[in-house]
């Protein structure tokens, strides 16, 4: 049995069920792929699988474990001196930190409409009066630009 074939195709399946939305089938295939190619030595498999697995990561929303992943790719890719890994590794880090930048905006953006909220309660229970804030903006504004 040729094992970095079947490391190979473990890849593969995982990428399949990947594209269906079945991430936890995805990162077991992705896993057993690592697995081979770790016993293996097989250095272009593991980049290849800690990409796939990253990627799972990534779909199911763990930036965290995503970033990790894709680090531990690129890190091999760049010692293999692979362009075309590298390459791909750097798209894959790009959406991670793409992501997650939406995801933190979203957060401030709630944060700054709870702020909003609560500065309104605090009108209406007559705590504070007269002040109007226009936009969310109004209250960060930094004190040096640069």
């Amino acid at each position: 049995m040729n094992y970095e074939t079947t490391s190979r195709i473990y890849n593969s399946l995982g990428t399949i069920v990947r594209a269906l939305g079945e991430w936890d089938k995805a990162m077991g295939y992705h896993k057993k792929s690592l697995e081979i190619s770790e016993e293996l030595g097989d250095m272009f498999g593991i980049a290849i699988s800690c990409g796939n697995i990253g990627t799972v990561y990534y779909e199911k929303g763990e930036w965290d474990k995503a970033l990790e992943h894709q680090k531990k790719s690129l890190e091999i890719f760049e010692e293999l001196e692979d362009m075309s890994g590298i390459a791909k590794t750097y798209g894959n880090l790009g959406e991670v930190f793409h992501k997650f930048q939406e995801t933190l905006i979203r957060y401030l953006m709630l944060d700054d409409q709870r702020q909003i909220n609560r500065f309104y309660d605090l009108e209406k229970e007559g705590i504070i009066h007269g002040l109007r804030v226009s936009s969310p903006i109004q209250w960060h504004k930094p004190d040096v630009l640069i």
